[in-house]
């Protein structure tokens, strides 16, 4: 997801979801690309630094598989809930939309 502010964009993403760089991109020396995973096997967001109007990203939304319930209420992130225990919406610092879902147990 190209965002315009790359070090703010890192610090909500560890904030809100307590997400930790995986892999940092240097040009130069300097940070243009950050890895964020979760601690769910495979839940990697890619944060490049890319020039684009202000305010959300037109891509839609990221939908982040993780467990819900700890997740939000140990970092206390203003939440919409979709589907009751399973899907809720959040903001990042830029607007974008993320959908953090818990799949229903088989």
């Amino acid at each position: 997801m190209n965002v315009n502010d790359l070090e703010a964009q890192r610090a909500g993403y560890v904030s809100m979801l307590g997400m930790s760089v995986t892999a940092t991109y240097r040009w130069d020396g300097a940070p243009f690309e950050y890895f964020m995973g979760l601690k769910a096997p495979g839940a990697i967001l890619a944060l490049p630094e890319a020039p684009r109007p202000p305010g959300p990203s037109g891509f839609g939304r990221v939908i982040l598989e993780t467990a819900l319930g700890q997740l939000l209420a140990a970092h206390g992130v203003p939440m919409r809930e979709v589907v009751p225990g399973m899907a809720y919406f959040i903001t990042d610092p830029e607007g974008n939309a993320i959908e953090l879902y818990t799949p229903p147990k088989p």
